[in-house]
């Protein structure tokens, strides 16, 4: 009697499918977890520019920033 896998071969284009399908989650993981960092990281900017916006030019001296620097740094998009 034949062995039951000798009767049914798995056709060659399923046969490393388990693999391609885990490799694609893999990728889809990985770029979505990229875009949240990406996404975080442009939030902390806006937020980082608010904030220096808001300090007074006594503060902006003491860590070493004119108002020009500022007003350089927060008319830069979110995204540079």
């Amino acid at each position: 009697m034949e062995n039951l896998n000798t009767i049914y071969k798995t056709p060659a284009i399923f046969e490393n499918s388990s693999a391609v399908v885990y490799n694609w989650i893999n990728k889809i993981e990985l770029t979505a977890t990229s875009f949240k960092n990406l996404l975080q990281t442009w939030i902390k900017r806006s937020n980082d520019r608010r904030a220096l916006a808001l300090l007074s030019p006594r503060l902006l001296n003491d860590i070493g920033l004119t108002e020009h620097d500022v007003m350089k740094e927060i008319a830069r998009p979110f995204w540079k």
